[in-house]
């Protein structure tokens, strides 16, 4: 089973919005903060972190994600300690945050059923 082109073009738009979603999540995250970096440099930012806790060496990427924060903001100037805050709200705001209302919507449905 193989998928139509009009298939592969919906795939291809949604993939595009999700993506510019979280880069304009990890941008106001940046604003936040005042980390003064372009959008275009907040998207690549955010490619480089998420491919990095793709690597399975820790759980959720924790420690993962803060030396890649690190190596990437600070040839660009920024604190440790900064680079560190922004990657361990990024991390609160996309996995525990999200996984939390996630699981307690989950909850919901689970004790409804009883």
């Amino acid at each position: 089973m193989s998928a139509n082109d009009g298939q592969v073009f919906i795939v291809l738009t949604v993939s595009l919005v999700a993506h510019l979603c979280g880069c304009i999540a990890y941008y106001v995250i940046a604003i936040g903060i005042d980390l003064n970096l372009s959008f275009v440099s907040i998207c690549w930012i955010r490619s480089g972190l998420i491919l990095s806790t793709m690597i399975p060496v820790s759980v959720g990427g924790v420690g993962v994600r803060e030396i890649t924060a690190v190596s990437l903001l600070a040839p660009m100037g920024f604190d440790e300690a900064l680079s560190v805050g922004f990657s361990i709200l990024i991390f609160l705001s996309t996995s525990v945050i999200l996984g939390l209302i996630g699981g307690f919507f989950e909850l919901l449905g689970t004790t409804d059923k009883q």
